[in-house]
Protein backbone atom coordinates (compact mmCIF):
# COMPACT_ATOMS: atom_id res chain seq x y z
CA UNK A 1 0.00 0.00 0.00
CA UNK A 2 1.32 3.44 -0.86
CA UNK A 3 1.21 6.41 1.48
CA UNK A 4 -1.31 8.28 -0.67
CA UNK A 5 -3.59 5.24 -0.87
CA UNK A 6 -3.36 4.82 2.90
CA UNK A 7 -4.27 8.48 3.53
CA UNK A 8 -7.13 8.34 1.03
CA UNK A 9 -8.46 5.17 2.69
CA UNK A 10 -8.46 6.93 6.08
CA UNK A 11 -10.23 9.91 4.47
CA UNK A 12 -12.88 7.64 2.93
CA UNK A 13 -13.50 5.89 6.25
CA UNK A 14 -13.82 9.29 7.91
CA UNK A 15 -16.36 10.48 5.31
CA UNK A 16 -18.49 7.36 5.80
CA UNK A 17 -18.48 7.79 9.56
CA UNK A 18 -19.11 11.53 9.20
CA UNK A 19 -22.27 10.91 7.15
CA UNK A 20 -23.45 8.30 9.65
CA UNK A 21 -22.80 10.64 12.58
CA UNK A 22 -24.53 13.53 10.80
CA UNK A 23 -27.69 11.49 10.27
CA UNK A 24 -27.59 10.29 13.86
CA UNK A 25 -27.13 13.82 15.17
CA UNK A 26 -30.01 15.16 13.01
CA UNK A 27 -32.28 12.51 14.52
CA UNK A 28 -30.97 13.32 17.99
CA UNK A 29 -31.48 17.04 17.45
CA UNK A 30 -35.06 16.35 16.33
CA UNK A 31 -36.05 14.36 19.37
CA UNK A 32 -34.17 16.52 21.86
CA UNK A 33 -35.71 19.66 20.31
CA UNK A 34 -39.15 18.06 20.54
CA UNK A 35 -38.49 17.07 24.13
CA UNK A 36 -37.44 20.65 24.95
CA UNK A 37 -40.66 21.90 23.37
CA UNK A 38 -42.68 19.44 25.48
CA UNK A 39 -40.76 20.48 28.59
CA UNK A 40 -41.58 24.15 27.96
CA UNK A 41 -45.21 23.24 27.37
CA UNK A 42 -45.30 21.19 30.57
CA UNK A 43 -43.78 23.94 32.68
CA UNK A 44 -46.32 26.34 31.23
CA UNK A 45 -49.17 24.02 32.13
CA UNK A 46 -47.91 23.36 35.67
CA UNK A 47 -46.39 26.65 36.80
CA UNK A 48 -47.23 29.17 34.10
CA UNK A 49 -43.64 29.63 32.97
CA UNK A 50 -42.95 30.31 29.28
CA UNK A 51 -46.40 31.79 28.48
CA UNK A 52 -45.48 32.54 24.86
CA UNK A 53 -45.42 29.65 22.42
CA UNK A 54 -42.67 31.46 20.47
CA UNK A 55 -40.33 30.99 23.43
CA UNK A 56 -41.07 27.26 23.36
CA UNK A 57 -39.97 27.12 19.74
CA UNK A 58 -36.92 29.29 20.51
CA UNK A 59 -35.69 27.00 23.28
CA UNK A 60 -36.39 23.87 21.23
CA UNK A 61 -34.48 25.35 18.27
CA UNK A 62 -31.61 26.46 20.52
CA UNK A 63 -31.21 23.01 22.00
CA UNK A 64 -31.35 21.43 18.53
CA UNK A 65 -28.67 23.80 17.21
CA UNK A 66 -26.42 23.01 20.17
CA UNK A 67 -26.73 19.30 19.42
CA UNK A 68 -25.98 19.84 15.71
CA UNK A 69 -22.95 22.03 16.49
CA UNK A 70 -20.96 18.94 17.44
CA UNK A 71 -21.22 17.69 13.85
CA UNK A 72 -19.89 20.88 12.35
CA UNK A 73 -16.79 20.95 14.53
CA UNK A 74 -15.15 17.88 13.00
CA UNK A 75 -14.47 18.17 9.29
CA UNK A 76 -11.19 16.29 8.84
CA UNK A 77 -9.75 13.13 10.36
CA UNK A 78 -7.66 13.81 13.44
CA UNK A 79 -5.19 11.71 15.38
CA UNK A 80 -7.95 11.00 17.90
CA UNK A 81 -10.21 9.64 15.15
CA UNK A 82 -7.44 7.37 13.84
CA UNK A 83 -6.65 6.23 17.39
CA UNK A 84 -10.29 5.24 18.01
CA UNK A 85 -10.41 3.47 14.62
CA UNK A 86 -7.22 1.61 15.48
CA UNK A 87 -8.51 0.56 18.90
CA UNK A 88 -12.00 -0.39 17.70
CA UNK A 89 -10.74 -2.87 15.11
CA UNK A 90 -7.73 -4.20 17.02
CA UNK A 91 -5.09 -3.03 14.55
CA UNK A 92 -2.37 -2.87 17.24
CA UNK A 93 -1.63 0.86 16.78
CA UNK A 94 -0.21 0.33 13.31
CA UNK A 95 -2.74 2.59 11.60
CA UNK A 96 -2.24 5.30 14.20
CA UNK A 97 1.54 5.13 13.93
CA UNK A 98 1.53 5.27 10.14
CA UNK A 99 -0.97 8.15 10.09
CA UNK A 100 0.97 10.09 12.71
CA UNK A 101 4.27 9.71 10.84
CA UNK A 102 2.79 10.58 7.44
CA UNK A 103 0.87 13.59 8.73
CA UNK A 104 3.70 15.00 10.87
CA UNK A 105 6.44 14.59 8.25
CA UNK A 106 6.56 17.76 6.15
CA UNK A 107 8.69 16.25 3.38
CA UNK A 108 8.42 12.88 1.69
CA UNK A 109 11.39 11.25 3.45
CA UNK A 110 9.16 9.04 5.60
CA UNK A 111 7.82 7.13 2.61
CA UNK A 112 11.32 6.02 1.52
CA UNK A 113 12.14 4.64 4.96
CA UNK A 114 12.19 0.80 4.85
CA UNK A 115 10.44 0.61 8.21
CA UNK A 116 7.66 2.80 6.93
CA UNK A 117 7.32 0.69 3.77
CA UNK A 118 7.08 -2.42 5.92
CA UNK A 119 4.41 -0.73 8.04
CA UNK A 120 2.45 0.34 4.95
CA UNK A 121 2.59 -3.22 3.59
CA UNK A 122 1.46 -4.78 6.89
CA UNK A 123 -1.64 -6.90 7.17
CA UNK A 124 -3.33 -4.44 9.54
CA UNK A 125 -3.19 -1.63 7.00
CA UNK A 126 -4.34 -4.02 4.31
CA UNK A 127 -7.56 -4.53 6.31
CA UNK A 128 -8.57 -0.87 5.93
CA UNK A 129 -10.58 -1.46 2.76
CA UNK A 130 -12.45 -4.33 4.43
CA UNK A 131 -13.08 -2.12 7.47
CA UNK A 132 -14.42 0.63 5.19
CA UNK A 133 -16.81 -1.79 3.51
CA UNK A 134 -17.96 -3.15 6.86
CA UNK A 135 -18.64 0.35 8.17
CA UNK A 136 -20.53 1.26 5.02
CA UNK A 137 -22.63 -1.91 5.13
CA UNK A 138 -23.28 -2.47 8.83
CA UNK A 139 -22.23 0.76 10.54
CA UNK A 140 -25.63 2.46 10.41
CA UNK A 141 -26.50 2.20 14.09
CA UNK A 142 -29.16 4.83 14.65
CA UNK A 143 -32.05 2.62 15.66
CA UNK A 144 -32.21 4.09 19.19
CA UNK A 145 -32.19 7.65 17.84
CA UNK A 146 -34.94 6.79 15.36
CA UNK A 147 -37.07 5.19 18.08
CA UNK A 148 -36.57 8.20 20.36
CA UNK A 149 -37.59 10.53 17.55
CA UNK A 150 -40.75 8.51 16.90
CA UNK A 151 -41.69 8.53 20.61
CA UNK A 152 -41.25 12.29 20.89
CA UNK A 153 -43.20 12.87 17.67
CA UNK A 154 -46.08 10.75 19.04
CA UNK A 155 -46.01 12.77 22.26
CA UNK A 156 -46.05 16.00 20.25
CA UNK A 157 -49.05 14.80 18.26
CA UNK A 158 -50.95 13.90 21.42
Amino acid sequence: MTASKFLSEIERIFRILFVQKTITMFLRAAWIGGAAYLLCWGTNQLWGWFPDQGSWLFYAGLVSILVLASVLLKRKPTLGFVWRLDRAFGLRQQVYTAYEILKSDADATATEDPGMQELLDSQALGRLSAIRRELADRGWQFRREFESTIVVLILLLI
